[in-house]
């Protein structure tokens, strides 16, 4: 029971839950997940010309352009733990606006709906403009749950809205779970066999650049091509969390060949436990796969 006096992910059976993720390791390494990637909104891709000249609320047509060459690099699914809340339409500073700045977003976002999951809040939607290129249905809500020792150790898979609604979690969405799915589990657990930080991870700066020629796109494909990709921030200090991953170690640091590929431990935190909330939604989109028949 989730919510009892002792519940099961948290209080002293937080502990015991984290401590056999560390003894199921080595035979939960042989288990197979649903392969994803993480691309990284970091410091460095901030830095570049390109997207330093933009606040991120005005991403639009860098999201577009990612969308699109993701979509070519064959992705399975794209999923943004980003709620794109802002449209640049609704930008104004005195008679300067932007009429048609969402124009391209849109489009990528209606071409490969059924490939998309965009995320919300319980109570922050989308900007109209973007929930009416997918719907509703291709919406999930960003909602990790906070255990008593302020760890996180699951998500959930249906979330009651501000207005009574019942929508889809982010992680259900993102692993492909129908509303029947996902109402026969309460929770989803985030379950990793390794440090979240070992997932392959995409710099988002380097990632754009790559897909930006033939040469490049052939090279992402090759580690794209059927992965579910999860976009979200990897800024210090911002969307972080305490996972359970405390007795699994510090993870690995694997710089690739190729430079249009992944790498394995692009970044650190001084606190091993911490990890962005876009690599726990991974752990919980692998888990949520699982579900599937």
């Amino acid at each position: 029971d989730y919510r009892s006096y002792y519940p099961a992910l948290g209080g002293p059976n937080g502990l015991l839950y984290d401590l056999t993720l560390k003894v199921a390791q080595p035979w939960r390494r042989n288990i197979p997940t649903v392969p994803a990637v993480f691309v990284a909104i970091d410091d460095a891709s901030l830095s570049t010309p390109d997207l330093a000249a933009l606040p991120r609320a005005l991403f639009q047509p860098v999201w577009a352009r990612l969308i699109d060459g993701l979509l070519e690099a064959r992705a399975r699914r794209i999923a943004f733990d980003v709620v794109f809340a802002y449209a640049g339409a609704d930008f104004q500073v005195g008679s300067f606006v932007l009429p048609d700045y969402d124009r391209s977003l849109i489009d990528s976002l209606g071409t490969a709906r059924d490939r998309i999951v965009l995320g919300r809040f319980p109570s922050i939607p989308p900007a109209p403009p973007f929930l009416g290129a997918v719907g509703a249905s291709r919406v999930g809500v960003l909602d990790l749950q906070l255990e008593s020792d302020g760890r996180v150790r699951s998500t959930a898979p249906l979330v009651r809205l501000a207005d009574g609604r019942i929508a889809l979690g982010f992680a259900a969405l993102a692993a492909g779970l129908n509303v029947r799915q996902a109402s026969a589990a309460q929770r989803i657990l985030i379950a990793p066999y390794a440090p979240m930080t070992d997932t392959p991870t995409y710099s988002l700066g380097t990632l754009l650049d790559c897909l930006s020629s033939e040469e490049g796109l052939e090279q992402v494909r090759r580690y794209i091509e059927g992965r579910i990709v999860v976009v979200g921030t990897a800024v210090l200090g911002e969307d972080e969390h305490r996972g359970p991953t405390r007795f699994l170690g510090g993870g690995r640091v694997a710089s690739p060949e190729d430079r249009c590929a992944p790498h394995i431990g692009l970044f650190k935190r001084p606190d091993i436990d911490n990890a962005p909330g876009a690599l726990m939604q991974i752990a919980a989109i692998q888990s949520a796969a699982a579900l599937t028949p």
